[in-house]
């Protein structure tokens, strides 16, 4: 445990968590401490499901895959939701945002939840590789929660705030999104060659677009206040404008609250509506139907609130201890 302290903190709210094949195996340390958490894990795995890790110090141990990390999680959520912590809705969407976290580009601080992330990363896993690995193990529990969750979840997101976005503008309403279409996550758009050469900078790559009704959204993080950035900003929002988009870039204030959201969804609402295509006008009309709709905004409230709340610490791994 001293080995892990420069990697993890390990404290009685961050216990250590331990895979053992029987009960027999568990280990304990004073029984006051809590600093253990051991959990059985019988039958067969998936082939994949733990990586080799190597310590500084020449220790080398196992630790969970992130496809079976993801379903670990998942089960911890199906026994939050059950004992009323979260509504299902409210578990769905943390863990897809855990998902969305490992097939990012971003990592969370797990010692403070209140730092800026990590970004520039290599992704830890695909959510081809997440579903890969769920499919291997759907009698285990939490599995099929996890591979419904990943089967709606989109590789590539560089931000936090893009998963945010991706997860409330793509989810269906019953699960507190508003479905606004298939999208993609930091990818190109797709416009002719002679335009090409009219933008300012190629490749395109909006934080998220729904190619569909022609809706692009990019969030401006602080650094977008610089003076240089303003003036990158400025010129792409031409070259979005130049290729027919409908561009709606999001602050920190659009997620201020929950009905900051609201008044943001009702704008891209407004702006959809007002476009040529008859697939964007549909969608627009649907989003200000959902929002005129109370137990839809009841429920996009409350999977609002888990997602912006990244103080609360919800899982409660003692709920979890057998057959893991």
């Amino acid at each position: 445990m001293s080995e892990l302290e420069p990697y993890i903190t390990i404290d009685e709210g961050h216990p250590l968590e331990l895979c053992v094949p029987s009960r027999d195996k568990r280990i304990r340390t004073k029984q006051q401490d809590h600093l253990v958490d051991c959990h059985i894990v019988t039958g067969t795995l998936p082939k994949g499901s733990f990586l080799r890790l190597e310590l500084e110090t020449g220790t080398s141990l196992y630790i969970q895959s992130p496809a079976y990390s993801f379903a670990w999680y998942a089960r911890q959520l199906e026994a939050i939701v059950q004992s009323g912590t979260l509504t299902y809705e409210q578990g769905r969407a943390i863990l897809q945002s855990y998902g969305y976290e490992l097939c990012g580009t971003y990592a969370l601080d797990a010692r403070d939840s209140n730092e800026e992330a990590h970004y520039f990363l290599q992704p830890a896993t695909t959510t081809e590789e997440i579903i890969a690995w769920c499919k291997g193990a759907l009698r285990r529990k939490g599995a099929q929660l996890a591979l419904e969750c990943a089967t709606t979840m989109l590789d590539g997101s560089g931000s936090p705030r893009e998963t945010f976005h991706s997860i409330m503008l793509t989810s269906c309403a019953d699960m507190g999104g508003v479905e606004l279409g298939n999208a993609l996550l930091n990818h190109p758009i797709n416009v002719s060659s002679e335009l090409r050469r009219a933008f300012h900078r190629w490749p395109m790559r909006p934080d998220l677009q729904f190619p569909e009704i022609g809706l692009f959204i990019e969030h401006l993080g602080p650094k977008h206040g610089e003076a240089t950035q303003f003036m990158e900003d400025a010129l792409r929002a031409q070259d979005y404008s130049a290729a027919g988009a409908l561009l709606y870039p999001t602050t920190k204030e659009d997620f201020e609250s929950a009905a900051a959201y609201d008044r943001f969804l009702r704008r891209v609402g407004l702006g959809l509506l007002r476009r040529p295509d008859a697939n964007a006008q549909h969608a627009g009309s649907y989003l200000l139907s959902l929002l005129d709709d109370r137990q839809a905004t009841k429920t996009r409230w409350s999977v609002f609130d888990v997602q912006n709340d990244r103080m609360k610490d919800y899982w409660q791994t003692r709920l979890v201890i057998d057959n893991a």
